[in-house]
């Protein structure tokens, strides 16, 4: 096979908020399918999901305001661009109900994995043990959280959060491509 030198120019767009929802949704699936690692899955299945939402209110950030990436994308809390977002789009998200109301759990999950601390827990308390069973150690917040159930709807709700907000910015599906792209190239003699 002969080899051919090309002068090539290439451009690509890659929804970074695309790629980390299909790892959050990837890592849960390992999750359901196997107890072994389950918990480490699930912990990652939520982490990709709050990656996925600040990513994804980057993308819409930047595609609608202008000053995104210079004045707001570094400076501010992935609440307040979210509180942003919405009051541009004239959204007004209810934060008593699904899926908004999940929106600050899992920033706090994503913080306090992102900035974690070594924490000590105590408990006092009765404890029903069977022969042979060890008494149940406390756990932290994000430990209680780490679960399938969690992450499952943590991951629709993050899927959803980001459906409503594509809706009111009057673009069509949020998911579905991961990037896009093209080049152009010349044979170099």
């Amino acid at each position: 096979m002969r080899k051919r030198k090309l002068s090539v120019s290439s451009e690509r767009s890659v929804y970074t908020y695309g790629y980390l929802r299909s790892a959050a949704d990837f890592t849960l699936e390992q999750a359901e399918e196997t107890e072994d690692g389950s918990f480490l899955n699930c912990m990652a299945s939520i982490i990709l999901s709050a990656f996925c939402i600040e990513a994804y209110l980057n993308h819409i950030g930047s595609e609608l305001l202008p000053y995104w990436d210079k004045e707001i994308k570094k400076g501010l809390s992935v609440h307040n661009k979210l509180k942003i977002i919405c009051h541009h789009l004239n959204l007004v998200p209810d934060y008593s109900r699904a899926p908004f109301q999940s929106f600050k759990s899992i920033v706090k999950y994503r913080n306090l994995l992102a900035h974690a601390e070594t924490e000590k827990i105590t408990d006092r308390g009765t404890q029903i043990v069977r022969d042979g069973e060890r008494a149940i150690y406390p756990k932290t917040w994000w430990e209680k959280h780490t679960n399938i159930k969690t992450a499952k709807q943590w991951l629709a709700h993050t899927e959803s959060i980001i459906t409503q907000i594509h809706g009111a910015a009057g673009r069509d599906i949020p998911f579905g491509i991961l990037s896009v792209g093209g080049h152009f190239g010349t044979l170099v003699k």
